[in-house]
């Protein structure tokens, strides 16, 4: 607990602009122009919500490593009783404490508009903080294996924000899944190559979804399909490739 409130304190107290920009700047810019330009209907808020988790973990979380590793601030934790598990176990779940706060920021502003609290009613809760937890797992696996293979920070931006545009154009949000689908239906099955694709596509079925027809609500209003048959492979699928990511993760950080 002592580790964590240290976390806390560095994190907002000596953080920098960018991280605090991108963590709740961003995400707060693309829901507001989101819901305005959305009038007409209900957005998928859970497609904008995923790329303020993205961004936290793949973008910042390696900006965070690679900072305090060249400070040797991980490296003076490691030399104490401390055990290298439990520091990596900790950065984890403050970093999920950080979704959870970009989460509940979204979401309460997407509650200033009257199209977005049509569907509050509509949201399976269960489902929708299993892709939470999933999609965060995912963002944090990335963002250990990058923390641990990049020395430089600039270097790390430029190739992980490199990753993020792909789940960002390909993911509903700049281009609608539905539009995919129909012009580019390769594309769309491509889609599933990218790691991100099943615990978006998870957090996206809880939110006015079908989930039993296994189809979200694309940015035009119409509900389209996720491209793989139930849910349960969404989720196997995820947990392999977030403990194949994390266990590399950790390999490469304590090499390091």
């Amino acid at each position: 607990m002592r580790f964590f409130r240290i976390l806390l304190y560095h994190f907002f107290h000596k953080s920098n602009v960018f991280n605090l920009s991108v963590l709740f700047g961003y995400p707060l810019l693309i829901v507001i122009v989101a819901c305005s330009l959305h009038a007409d209907f209900p957005i998928t808020l859970p497609t904008y919500i995923s790329v303020g988790i993205i961004m936290a973990t793949v973008i910042v979380l390696p900006n965070f490593l690679i900072q305090y590793r060249k400070n040797e601030f991980i490296y003076r934790l490691k030399a104490t009783i401390m055990n290298i598990y439990w520091i990596i176990a900790t950065i984890c779940l403050f970093f999920l404490f950080i979704v959870v706060l970009i989460t509940i920021w979204m979401f309460l502003w997407a509650m200033i508009f009257p199209q977005q609290r049509m569907l509050v009613k509509t949201i399976n809760w269960g489902i929708f903080i299993l892709g939470i937890l999933l999609t965060t797992a995912m963002g944090i696996a990335i963002g250990f294996c990058a923390g641990g293979i990049f020395k430089s920070n600039s270097v790390s931006l430029i190739i992980m924000f490199s990753m993020f545009l792909i789940p960002l154009y390909l993911g509903g949000v700049t281009i609608p899944l539905d539009i995919i689908y129909n012009k580019a239906p390769w594309l769309f099955y491509l889609t599933l190559a990218i790691p991100f694709k099943y615990p978006v596509s998870i957090l996206q079925l809880a939110w006015g979804g079908d989930i039993n027809g296994m189809k979200v609500i694309s940015s035009t209003g119409h509900l389209i399909n996720v491209g793989f048959p139930n849910i349960w492979i969404g989720i196997i699928v995820s947990l392999a490739i977030s403990g194949l990511l994390i266990f590399l993760g950790i390999k490469f950080f304590r090499l390091r």
